[in-house]
């Protein structure tokens, strides 16, 4: 999603290894107000995708309207699975360690709760090979199954981590359709600039006041006058964003996005056409 896009968001503005192996739907966990993804293989091995209890945001949606529920992960105390598209991952004590891509498969022995979601402390294994843990990986964005992992075949392995390596590559083109489809809102550049004007004020500002805390006397007392002044003007600047935001947001409901159109897109329909022919099933489930 492009910067200013989040911005809007973010401020308020806005096991049987057969050749032939398939997979069904077959219910086994769920996580509160999120949808779950289940899945049963030949041999017993099952597995849950669990996607966030957050509806995927819009750019009309501020900090106060949304309400963020915790996800909580309700599947196995341990097992293995995949990331299912690109997600942060942290350190336990949650610095972030960077990325991991969608495919990437991970064992874990634990959960933790964090503000948004359960956490699963795991042992990572990167494009290099090697492993890393323990860390903490998103519930939100992972298929996970019981078992452990040595015990599956490689066959098997290999064939469900190109099955969820293709699946963030359909989910990161289908966000680029996505973000090519809000351009023809008439209101994006009108609102694109006032999300800016507005977001900067406020990072001017926090520069200022840490400036004032390090001041004394006169300089001291300047800078808190410069604050009061800022503080006024923001307020006229996010009532502006705020009013472009709302037209961007009724032009978005009147015009939706035509999903049909966008499933017709050559290169999506390459993608899963490659996820079709790994023989994989994998049906969704909204709670």
């Amino acid at each position: 999603m492009s910067r200013w896009l989040i911005a809007i968001l973010v401020l308020g503005l806005v096991s049987a290894a057969d050749a032939q192996m398939k997979r069904t739907l077959t219910p086994l966990n769920t996580r509160r107000g999120g949808r779950s993804r289940d899945v049963m293989q030949n041999g017993g091995m099952s597995g849950n995708k669990g996607s966030s209890a957050v509806k995927p945001s819009t750019p009309s949606e501020s900090s106060e309207e949304r309400k963020v529920e915790h996800v909580d992960f309700l599947g196995p105390e341990k097992g293995w699975g995949f990331v299912t598209k690109g997600t942060p991952y942290f350190g336990q004590d949650g610095k972030s360690r960077g990325k991991l891509d969608a495919g990437t498969p991970f064992k874990y022995n634990g959960i933790k709760n964090s503000k948004e979601a359960s956490m699963l402390v795991s042992q990572a294994k990167l494009s290099d090979g090697t492993w890393v843990g323990p860390v903490l990986i998103d519930c939100r964005e992972v298929t996970v199954y019981s078992g452990e992992y040595e015990k599956i075949d490689p066959g098997t392995l290999g064939r469900l981590q190109r099955y969820y390596v293709l699946n963030g590559k359909v989910a990161d083109r289908r966000k680029y359709l996505e973000e090519q489809e809000y351009r023809n809102n008439p209101h994006f550049e009108s609102a694109k600039a006032a999300v800016k004007k507005y977001q900067d004020s406020i990072a001017l500002a926090a520069e200022k006041e840490k400036e004032m805390n390090r001041q004394t006397g006169i300089r001291r007392s300047k800078l808190q006058e410069e604050l009061r002044t800022m503080k006024y003007e923001q307020e006229k600047l996010k009532t502006a964003a705020t009013t472009e935001n709302r037209k961007y947001k009724e032009w978005k409901e009147s015009h939706p996005i035509d999903q049909q159109k966008l499933d017709r897109d050559p290169e999506l329909q390459n993608l899963l056409k490659q996820q079709s022919e790994l023989g994989i099933k994998v049906n969704e489930k909204g709670n």
